[in-house]
């Protein structure tokens, strides 16, 4: 059995998604007009927060649930991975990626999304880091056929539980508690203000 993570918190996302779409804003505007929602609820989990901030990727562990009904999800546990902020080819954008596997009567099925954190105006900050563009595909991982995609949001309320989620559950007492929040928030509010206040070029 695996070590406990130094720091983990819950996610939930949803959003307008469509079957037949590649595009993600495609298929959050078919998704819209069907009335067809797909929503993650998941447990971000990272083993140590002094080596995820000096990993350049920024990455950890994904648990949880997806549904969406047109495929027959209903609750399909998953499995996967996330990253923030990171890197990318072009020096003013960041990723904040999020991949998640899970199957439905045996069949897998992968769902690989990402925020977009673009260096710009402070007024763009809340919509970026909440924003999920998402492709779901056939098959373990990524190089299956796209069957549907769209756009899933961290709304107000969802934030707010997030917030209040924070657990560290291999803490060495409160101090040790309080080192890996206060690592893992420090960095966090560091690459937001890096970003839309600062606007300095991603490291």
């Amino acid at each position: 059995m695996s070590p406990a993570p130094a720091l983990e918190f819950r996610e939930v996302m949803r959003g307008a998604f469509a079957s037949g779409a590649t595009d993600p804003l495609t298929g959050a505007r078919d998704g819209a007009r069907s009335g067809t929602v797909l929503t993650l609820q998941a447990t971000a989990a990272i083993a140590e927060v002094a080596l995820f901030v000096r990993d350049p990727d920024h990455a950890g562990r994904l648990a949880g649930h997806v549904t969406f009904a047109p495929i027959g999800a209903d609750r399909a546990a998953c499995d996967g991975t996330f990253g923030l902020f990171a890197p990318t080819p072009d020096p003013g954008l960041k990723l904040m990626v999020y991949r998640a596997g899970f199957e439905v009567a045996g069949a897998p099925y992968c769902l690989d999304g990402a925020k977009h954190v673009r260096r710009g105006s402070v007024l763009r900050a809340w919509s970026d880091t909440t924003t999920l563009y998402c492709r779901l595909h056939e098959g373990a991982d990524t190089t299956g056929r796209v069957i549907a995609a769209g756009v899933l949001r961290l709304g107000p309320l969802a934030f707010a539980g997030q917030l209040v989620s924070f657990r560290t559950p291999n803490a060495a007492g409160p101090g040790g508690s309080l080192r890996a929040l206060a690592g893992f928030l420090w960095f966090f509010s560091g690459e937001v203000i890096d970003t839309y206040v600062f606007r300095r070029r991603p490291r």
